[in-house]
């Protein structure tokens, strides 16, 4: 938060309030497509620690 002061700039909030669960599994198939950066930040077996589950509950807080 600090460097958003910083910068000026304004995060939105409530972004994915409103998502239906076909727009969460399309968001969810758009994360877990991108393979190498998440086995470099959550191991080979990233696919069970980022379910669909956990993907939503943290694009819900946004």
């Amino acid at each position: 938060m600090e460097m958003l002061l910083f910068q000026g700039i304004e995060l939105p909030k409530g972004v994915c309030a409103d998502l239906s669960e076909q727009q969460f599994d399309r968001l969810y198939a758009a994360t877990i497509v991108h393979e190498k950066p998440l086995v470099n930040a959550l191991g080979e077996g990233y696919k069970s620690v980022l379910t669909r589950d956990k993907v939503v509950e943290i694009f819900s807080r946004m």
